[in-house]
């Protein structure tokens, strides 16, 4: 999974919420920061 596919997923993810009243600040928080790790990995495995 590249880059683009990770932002793609995250994307997706955001779109589901839209309209939500719900209280998902920090679920959003933890995908944030799982998608930075997972990025940063793949960062990592390029070089």
């Amino acid at each position: 999974m590249n880059k683009n596919e990770v932002l793609t997923e995250i994307v997706a993810l955001l779109n589901k919420f839209e309209g939500c009243n719900c209280d998902y600040q920090g679920l959003l928080e933890d995908v944030i920061a799982e998608c930075e790790d997972r990025i940063a990995g793949l960062e990592c495995d390029n070089n």
